[in-house]
């Protein structure tokens, strides 16, 4: 059975997303440097979780944080192409 989520929590999990997502807009070329290639899980603005592809570094993060939903971003490797629709 999924629970319920409130308007409240709806709020704090849209701001908390929000913060991470501006962490991760502030922090993208060190994570590019550093981790090319790559699927990465973002909670409460760090870093939590790196895999080659989406499920593991997912996986990873929800081990970690089974509460929380992760920002899951993916890293471009150089010569990686982004079609933008």
């Amino acid at each position: 059975m999924e629970k319920e989520i409130s308007e409240k929590e709806l709020e704090e999990l849209d701001k908390e997303t929000e913060l991470d997502e501006e962490w991760l807009s502030e922090h993208f070329d060190e994570l590019a440097r550093e981790h090319p290639g790559e699927h990465a899980a973002v909670i409460d603005r760090k870093p939590v979780a790196f895999g080659r592809d989406f499920s593991e570094a997912y996986n990873k993060a929800k081990r970690k944080f089974p509460d929380r939903a992760p920002l899951m971003t993916y890293i471009p490797k150089k010569g990686d192409e982004l079609l933008l629709v």
